[in-house]
């Protein structure tokens, strides 16, 4: 519902998140690791629709905060 309330479309965020990997701590190893499948290997078609979904959403929240009525301080 967050994503729709963004004006992201979910089905390109479902693909957006199959095609890639995942990040994030794993145990209590302070450094960042990601997992992806073994031949994961995006093809071209694959990571310019990743990068035009990155740019659209990145565009999109700036759009939606540009438009946001600052809170007044009293």
């Amino acid at each position: 519902m967050r994503l729709m309330a963004l004006g992201v479309d979910f089905h390109q965020y479902q693909r957006f998140t199959q095609l890639t990997p995942s990040v994030g701590y794993y145990g209590n190893s302070p450094e960042l690791r990601y997992s992806v499948e073994t031949g994961y290997a995006p093809n071209r078609e694959e990571f310019d629709f990743c990068r035009q979904f990155v740019i659209t959403v990145a565009l999109r929240l700036t759009e939606i905060n540009a438009r946001a009525v600052p809170p007044s301080w009293k």
